[in-house]
C-alpha cells in the first residue's frame, strides 16, 4: 500500500452478530469449527500469543475469535474480538474496549468541545483496529430531551477528528460494517493522485458507483466515483468553521440577509459537471435548518446545483433498507443526495416534482419527512384554524411534516405581537406552538 493510511474500508453487504454465526461457540482448541484453517490459527497465535479463554465462531466470510487480552481491563473474561478472512487467513479487524478516562487527549478534548459534551458518556469506549489502519474510538453517549431518550455513537480518529455520528444506533453493534470487504488499490491510487496524504474512512462499492469517505487537511471529505473511477464530485465538511471557506464567500455571507443566523454546518462541493459551490446550513430563530448556496465568487444561488453522475440518482449509494422505505413511501422518487444531520441520515429526494427531505435513525428506521407547499395547497380545515386564531400568516413559508404517527403543517404566524411557529394537525387541531 502506498502512503495513504487506511482507517476503514467498505460497508459490508449485510450485518451479522456473533449469536447468528453458522457454528456453535467453542472454547479453546478442543472443538474448533472445521472451516477455521491451521493458517488462521497460526495467524491468530502470532498476533495474540498471550490470548486466553479463546472461543471461535464463523460466518460465511470470517473466522471470529473471542478471547481475553491485556488490551483492555477485565477479570479474565473474554473482552476482545478479532476477525480473520476465511478465504486467505489474513487478519481483518479487532475490537476491544477501554475506559473513557484512557482516551487519547486529542479525542477527549474534541469530545469536550463538541455539541455532545453535556451528554452522559458510557464508561467504556470501543476501540477498532484494522489491517494497516489507525485506531477508531467509538464513544457512546446518551441524553434526554423533552422527555425523549436519545443515544449516539461518535466515531473519532486518533487525532480527534469526528468522522461519523450515528443517532439511535443498533444495540450491541459489533461494528462488522467496518470490516474491509473488497480490494481498493485503484481507489487508493486515485486518492494519492488527487488528495495526497488522505486517510480513508470508508469505501463503499456498489454496482452504480464507489463512495469514498476520507480525512484530508483535517476535514472529512466524501467523493463519488463511477465504477471505472471517473470522478463525479467531492464534498468537504467544514463543520461550523467559516475560516475554512474562501474570503470572498465568507464576506458574502457576512453581508447577506442571513448573517444573523447560526451556522450549523458548511460544505464545499467540487463537481465534474457543474463547477464548485458552498452550502451553508443555518439555524433560524425557530431552530429550523435552512440551506443557502453560494458560488465561488460569492453569488447566492437560487437552488442547489446538480452533482452530476450518469443516472437519475447521480450514483448516490443508499442502504437497501433505507431505499426500501423510500420506494414504499414515495414511489418513483429520485434520490438527489444523502447527508448526515445531527446523527441522522438525511436523504434528499424529488417526488412528484417536489423536493423532500427524508430522515432515518441509525437503525435505518424512518423518522420523518418534510417539504414546502404553497399556502393554497393546505387542507381547508388547517387554513380555517390558522386564520381564525392567528394574524400575519407567512404564506410563503409552509411546511408539511410527515411521520410514522401522523402528518401536520408548520406555519410562521404572529400572536400577540410575537412571531411564532404554529403546528396544526391535518384534521385542523392544534399540535403545538414554537416561540421565537
Amino acid at each position: 500500500m502506498k502512503s495513504i493510511k487506511l482507517f476503514a474500508v467498505s460497508m459490508v453487504g449485510c450485518m451479522f452478530v456473533l449469536t447468528s454465526c453458522s457454528n456453535e461457540d467453542v472454547t479453546g482448541n478442543d472443538n474448533i469449527p472445521e472451516n477455521v484453517s491451521e493458517e488462521i490459527l497460526s495467524a491468530f497465535k502470532e498476533k495474540y500469543p498471550d490470548a486466553e479463554n479463546v472461543s471461535w465462531t464463523t460466518d460465511d466470510s470470517y473466522a471470529i475469535a473471542s478471547f481475553y487480552s491485556e488490551l483492555s481491563r477485565s477479570n479474565k473474561a473474554a473482552n476482545t474480538t478479532a476477525w480473520f478472512y476465511l478465504k486467505d487467513s489474513k487478519w481483518g479487524m479487532t475490537e476491544h474496549d477501554i475506559p473513557f478516562t484512557a482516551l487519547p487527549d486529542a479525542v477527549k478534548k474534541a469530545f469536550e468541545s463538541s455539541a455532545y459534551a453535556t451528554w452522559i458518556v458510557d464508561d467504556e469506549v470501543d476501540v477498532i483496529s484494522r489491517d494497516g489502519a489507525d485506531l477508531l474510538y467509538i464513544i457512546e453517549a446518551e441524553n434526554k430531551a423533552d422527555g425523549i431518550d436519545q443515544d449516539i455513537d461518535l466515531y473519532y480518529t486518533s487525532d480527534g477528528i469526528l468522522v461519523k455520528e450515528i443517532l439511535d444506533a443498533e444495540a450491541d453493534d459489533d461494528h462488522t460494517d467496518l470490516m474491509p470487504s473488497k480490494p481498493a488499490n485503484d481507489v487508493y491510487s486515485w486518492l494519492e493522485q488527487n488528495y495526497n496524504g488522505a486517510r480513508i474512512i470508508e469505501v463503499d462499492f456498489e454496482d452504480d458507483g464507489i463512495e469514498v469517505e476520507f480525512v484530508y487537511n483535517n476535514f472529512k471529505h466524501e467523493a463519488l466515483l463511477t465504477t471505472d473511477l471517473t470522478w463525479v464530485y467531492t464534498k468537504a465538511d467544514y463543520n461550523r468553521n467559516i475560516s475554512a471557506v474562501s474570503q470572498i464567500v465568507a464576506d458574502a455571507f457576512k453581508n447577506s440577509e442571513y448573517n444573523s443566523y447560526v451556522i450549523d454546518d458548511i460544505e464545499f462541493y467540487q463537481t465534474a459537471s457543474n463547477g464548485n459551490f458552498y452550502c451553508f446550513e443555518l439555524e433560524t430563530r425557530f431552530d429550523d435548518d435552512i440551506e443557502i448556496y453560494f458560488s465561488e465568487d460569492g453569488e447566492i444561488l437560487n437552488q442547489k446545483p446538480g452533482l452530476g453522475g450518469n443516472d437519475d440518482n447521480s450514483g448516490i449509494l443508499i442502504d437497501d433498507a433505507v431505499l426500501k422505505v423510500i420506494n414504499e413511501q414515495y414511489p418513483g422518487a429520485i434520490i438527489k443526495e444523502k447527508d448526515t444531520d445531527d446523527g441522522y441520515l438525511q436523504v434528499e429526494i424529488i417526488h412528484e416534482n417536489i423536493e423532500k427531505e427524508v430522515l432515518f435513525n441509525g437503525k435505518g428506521e424512518w423518522i420523518r419527512s418534510s417539504w414546502e407547499i404553497p399556502y393554497s395547497k393546505l387542507p381547508q380545515v388547517v387554513k380555517d384554524y390558522a386564520e381564525k386564531n392567528y394574524r400575519n400568516i407567512e404564506k410563503d413559508d409552509v411546511d408539511v411534516i410527515q411521520t410514522p404517527v401522523g402528518v401536520w403543517y408548520e406555519l410562521e404566524v404572529e400572536k400577540q405581537d410575537d412571531d411564532i411557529k404554529v403546528q396544526i394537525n391535518e384534521d385542523g387541531t392544534l399540535k403545538g406552538e414554537i416561540e421565537d
